[in-house]
């Protein structure tokens, strides 16, 4: 499926942070004016940038409010202000520009081919639920890898669906989130669970 036409924002419509936590940091997000797709192309340049997610909070409230809070941790044990710098960059260049997620990503032939090399165990399981008429939740259970969040993200984004509410933790090498989606009025269709349950399924087993 081909990604869609990317939105851009002005770089006075947010305001991103990234602060030192003993070995870890943590990157705050907010802006007044949400957009479909903003976690999935944050946590592109995550993956790309070589920095593990181990805990994400993302919230959107009705008024287009959006306060998402990342915990993360490099790959690499030591770590420069160079880095810290180029995390941000890209994470900037990313939203200050119509560049879609794929079109970044396939800048990094290595890092698309380890999503796609990547070993998977069948350990995983995924719930999906309407809540209402078009809005859903998703319970995922699976090991945890680099650029799981970023392939969850972009289903999500692919197929329209606004991300609302995710909270997801790593525990002993799995992954557990917890999302709540809506999709776009023109777009639903009375498959939409089935279509969500099916294209995750694909991604962790």
């Amino acid at each position: 499926m081909l990604e869609k036409i990317e939105f851009f924002m002005n770089k006075d419509e947010y305001d991103i942070k990234l602060k030192k936590e003993k070995n870890r940091y943590r990157l705050h997000f907010n802006t007044g004016k949400n957009r479909l797709g903003i976690l999935y192309k944050i946590s592109a340049a995550l993956y790309v940038q070589n920095w593990n997610i181990i805990e994400l909070n993302a919230d959107t409230r009705e008024d287009g409010v959006v306060e998402d809070s990342f915990l993360i941790e490099p790959i690499e044990e030591k770590l420069s202000y160079f880095q810290e710098h180029t995390l941000l960059s890209a994470i900037k260049k990313l939203l200050n520009s119509d560049i879609s997620a794929m079109s970044y990503i396939s800048k990094y032939p290595n890092k698309w081919k380890k999503i796609h090399d990547s070993k998977r165990l069948e350990t995983g399981k995924v719930a999906v639920s309407e809540l209402s008429y078009n809005r859903y939740s998703l319970v995922i259970e699976t090991e945890d890898r680099p650029g799981l969040i970023f392939e969850i993200t972009q289903i999500l984004y692919r197929f329209f669906f606004d991300i609302i509410h995710m909270e997801s933790v790593t525990e002993k090498d799995r992954a557990f989130d917890k999302i709540l989606v809506i999709r776009d009025p023109d777009k639903r269709s009375k498959d939409d669970a089935n279509i969500l349950k099916v294209a995750i399924e694909k991604i962790i087993n």
